[in-house]
C-alpha cells in the first residue's frame, strides 16, 4: 500500500498493477458497510473522483524506448546487492560502467530514476540511459540514516537549485507566465537592479534573472524571441546572437 501515489501507468511499469489492484479491491471490501442515512447512500467513492497521471505534458502516450524497465530492477534492489551499471550520461554519447550503491527507485514526473550512491556520492541514474546492469555478490552499502525518500528529494533540491551563473534579462510582462511555466525555478528574481541601457519603452518590462551552469543553457531562452533581452553577461549574449544568427540562416532562402 505504501506504493499507492504511483499512477496507473508507474505501477504497470514497476510490475505492481495486479499486486495493488487486489490490494484495493480486498480494502474496498473491508470498508463497505451498512448506509447509516440518505446521504451514505448516493455517496460518491473517491476513487471514482479522484484520478493522478503523472506524466508530464505532451508526453508521448507509447510505450518509451526505455534502457532499464523499473520492474526488471526491483528483484535485485530487493535483496540489497551492489549494483554495475552501464549508464549513459546526459550529452555523452559513450556509456562507461559504475558500481553503485542503491537505494531504491525514484519516479518523478513520468519518469524512473535509480538513486544510488557511487563513490560515496548521491545520485539520480534515469533508467532510460541504463544499458545494462549486473548484480554483484557484495550487499549494498549505505550510508547510516539515510532513508531513499530523504535522499531522493535533496536531490531533486540540488538539481532545481543548480548553476552558480546568472543571466541578467528583461521580459515583455505578457510572457512572465509562459516564462516561469517553461523555465521553472531557473528563473527567479533579481538579486539587484541592473543598468540595462535602453530606451522608455522597456521601463514596464520585467526584470528576472536565469540560472546556468552551462553557456549551451541560455538556449532555454530562444523560444521568447523579441520579447525577452538579455542584460548581462556578454557571453550570453553573444551566444543568444550566435544561435539567433545560425537559426536564421536555416530560411535565408
Amino acid at each position: 500500500m505504501s506504493v499507492l501515489g504511483l499512477d496507473a501507468s508507474q505501477r504497470k511499469a514497476a510490475g505492481l498493477d495486479v499486486t495493488i489492484d487486489r490490494a484495493m479491491e480486498k480494502l474496498g471490501q473491508s470498508v463497505r458497510r451498512t448506509p447509516q442515512t440518505l446521504r451514505d447512500a448516493y455517496e460518491i467513492p473517491l476513487r471514482n473522483l479522484v484520478v493522478t497521471d503523472h506524466q508530464p505534458w505532451f508526453a508521448s502516450r507509447q510505450d518509451p524506448d526505455i534502457g532499464t524497465a523499473p520492474a526488471a530492477l526491483l528483484d535485485d534492489l530487493r535483496a540489497g546487492s551492489r549494483l554495475r551499471v552501464l549508464y549513459r550520461r546526459s550529452q555523452q554519447g559513450v556509456a562507461r560502467w559504475r558500481t553503485v550503491d542503491p537505494y531504491g527507485l525514484f519516479a518523478k514526473s513520468g519518469r524512473w530514476y535509480l538513486v544510488a550512491d557511487q563513490s560515496g556520492e548521491p545520485r539520480l541514474f534515469a533508467l532510460t540511459r541504463v544499458q545494462r546492469w549486473e548484480a554483484l555478490e557484495s550487499r549494498r552499502r549505505l550510508r547510516p540514516g539515510i532513508r531513499l525518500e530523504d535522499l531522493a528529494h535533496q536531490l531533486v533540491r540540488q538539481w532545481e537549485q543548480y548553476g552558480a551563473l546568472r543571466v541578467q534579462l528583461l521580459l515583455a510582462p505578457h510572457q512572465v507566465e509562459r516564462a516561469h511555466r517553461l523555465l521553472g525555478s531557473r528563473l527567479v528574481p533579481p538579486l539587484e537592479d541592473a543598468e540595462h541601457g535602453i530606451d522608455d519603452g522597456a521601463l514596464e518590462w520585467v526584470r528576472l534573472d536565469y540560472h546556468y551552469q552551462d553557456l549551451e543553457e541560455v538556449r532555454g531562452l530562444l523560444p521568447f524571441g523579441p520579447d525577452l533581452l538579455i542584460i548581462s553577461p556578454a557571453e550570453a549574449k553573444q551566444r543568444l546572437r550566435d544561435l539567433a544568427e545560425e537559426t536564421a540562416s536555416l530560411y535565408s532562402d
